[in-house]
C-alpha cells in the first residue's frame, strides 16, 4: 500500500496531517513492511520546503528525506522492522520552524484506514498541487499535479486519451474515490464519461493549463 501524507502549516504555525486519499487524520500513520510512504507539505497553501528527518530509529534506508525545493518526497519503502513499534520524527521547514508526528508499524489492517495512494514517478523534483475532483464536474490541473476523484457512489471512470502518467484511459474507484494520478500530459481538456455504481451516467471533462494551477 503507498501513502501520501499531506503536511499543512496554518499562520498561527500549527502543523495539521492527513492521509491524501482518506482525507482522515495522519499525526500517527500505520504501515506495515513493504508499504511506500510520501509527504507533500504546504505553508498557507503553498508548497515549502523540508526535511523529513528520524532522529533514532527508523522505518526506512536512510534517516532523512531532504526535498529542499518543495513538493512531493520521494516514494520511500518500509523496511524490516518489528511490528507494533512507535517511531517519532520531525517535519522541518527550511525556514527551520519544526515539528514531531509519529509513524507506526503494525500488521493490524483495523488499525490502518485509507486507501492505496498511486504515486509511481514521484520524486523531489514534482511540485505538484494536489488536486480533488468531483465525478462529473469540470475540473482544472496543471501539469505535475495530481488528481483523485470522488464521488457519492462507486463509479468507473473513462478517458479518451489519458492525461496521467500511467497512460490509464479507464480506471476505477475504491470507497468512493481513486487513488491519485500525476497528470503528464500536454495542456487541453480532456473529456470522461463516468458509470456509476446505480446505473447512472455524467460526462466530465479535466483541463490541463500549460502553468501550476490551484487545487480544490
Amino acid at each position: 500500500m503507498n501513502h501520501l501524507i499531506v503536511v499543512r502549516i496554518d499562520k498561527k504555525d500549527q502543523f495539521t496531517y492527513s492521509d491524501f486519499a482518506s482525507g482522515e487524520p495522519a499525526n500517527e500513520v500505520a504501515v506495515r513492511k513493504g508499504d511506500k510512504v510520501a509527504w507533500y507539505v504546504e505553508r498557507d497553501g503553498k508548497p515549502v520546503g523540508y526535511t523529513v528527518a528520524f532522529k533514532s530509529a527508523t522505518p526506512f534506508a536512510q534517516k532523512a528525506l531532504n526535498v529542499q525545493a518543495g513538493g512531493l518526497s520521494p516514494l520511500t519503502e518500509v523496511s524490516g522492522i518489528s511490528k507494533g513499534v512507535g517511531m517519532q520524527y520531525s517535519v522541518k521547514l527550511n525556514s527551520g520552524l519544526e515539528d514531531d508526528p509519529e509513524i507506526r508499524i503494525d500488521d493490524d489492517p483495523q488499525f490502518r484506514g485509507g486507501e492505496s495512494v498511486r504515486l509511481s514517478g514521484a520524486a523531489t523534483s514534482t511540485p505538484g498541487t494536489l488536486v480533488k475532483a468531483t465525478v462529473g464536474s469540470p475540473a482544472k490541473a496543471g501539469l505535475g499535479d495530481w488528481v483523485l476523484f470522488q464521488a457519492a457512489e462507486d463509479f468507473t471512470v473513462t478517458f479518451a486519451e489519458s492525461p496521467f502518467s500511467t497512460g490509464e484511459t479507464t480506471f476505477a474507484s475504491s470507497g468512493l474515490k481513486t487513488a491519485s494520478r500525476l497528470v503528464s500530459a500536454k495542456a487541453g481538456d480532456f473529456a470522461y464519461t463516468a458509470k456509476f455504481k446505480s446505473g447512472k451516467t455524467a460526462v466530465g471533462s479535466l483541463t490541463i493549463a500549460t502553468a501550476m494551477v490551484a487545487g480544490g
